[in-house]
């Protein structure tokens, strides 16, 4: 009897049936509940760069960015500030504007630079949607608009000071028609389009130089779904694979 082969055999067929087992036990696997982070009630009360609130097990980090407006070309990256603004959620007070404390900042693309902020999550997540508030004046076109830009990725963002502003991941834009919302309407924003699992979220006013509306905006609130770990299709394929070896044993002792 050829022990060898048989054992491969043995071994080959019994992997299959632990790898299948597996992939359906984890296919099988209920989807996480999504995790709110509201920006209305958890956000600063006082001026801060960066604040974090975790929900869920999952904490999130929440900074202030704004981005040069130079078309495009070598646009430098600085650090904000962000406070919550009386309950209709997150704002953003950027390189030249004043009297910060103003409730009417808002994370916008007037003036010279974009607003941006940019949220770290401890974990891995699938993005689902925000909730923005339209907050700001209607600009020289008397229409108020709240499209914004978003990217999504793992690893580091790659924001630091005066570093230029060059994402590696794709940028999706959320727009809607000018002057749909006023001050203090809400709407969400879908951002499922960011794909997979990721670790980080960057959103703003809409990067578009082709639109010449002003947008502005408050962040309320952000839902995400914690990715699930496996853990338990992996142990169900290593007791599977040790039946293996104990079937092996037996094979090489007849």
């Amino acid at each position: 009897m050829n022990m060898t082969r048989e054992y491969k055999t043995m071994a080959g067929a019994v992997m299959g049936v632990a790898l299948l087992a597996g992939s359906q036990l984890v296919a099988a696997m209920p989807a996480a509940a999504g995790t709110l982070f509201d920006l209305t009630t958890s956000g600063p009360g006082s001026l801060v760069h960066s604040f974090s609130m975790t929900e869920d097990g999952i904490t999130a980090t929440v900074s202030a960015w704004a981005v040069e407006k130079n078309a495009g070309a070598n646009e430098a990256v600085a650090s904000s500030k962000l406070k919550n603004y009386g309950g209709w959620g997150t704002g953003i007070c950027g390189p030249g504007d004043d009297n910060c404390d103003n409730p009417n900042h808002a994370a916008d693309n007037a003036g010279t630079h974009r607003d941006l902020f940019l949220i770290e999550f401890s974990q891995a997540v699938r993005l689902d949607q925000a909730t923005i508030t339209e907050w700001g004046d209607a600009g020289p076109q008397n229409v108020s608009d709240s499209d914004v830009s978003f990217w999504a990725g793992t690893g580091s963002a790659g924001l630091t000071d005066g570093a230029i502003f060059d994402p590696a991941v794709e940028r999706h834009d959320d727009e809607i028609f000018s002057g749909t919302l006023v001050d203090g309407q809400s709407r969400e924003v879908d951002l499922t389009p960011a794909g997979g699992a990721v670790d980080w979220l960057m959103i703003g006013a809409v990067f578009d130089d082709a639109d010449t509306y002003r947008d502005y905006f408050k962040l309320q609130s952000l839902e995400v779904s914690a990715v699930p770990v496996p853990a338990a299709a992996w142990l169900f394929g290593s007791g599977l694979l040790g039946l293996a070896g104990i079937a092996r044993r037996r094979t090489l002792r007849q």
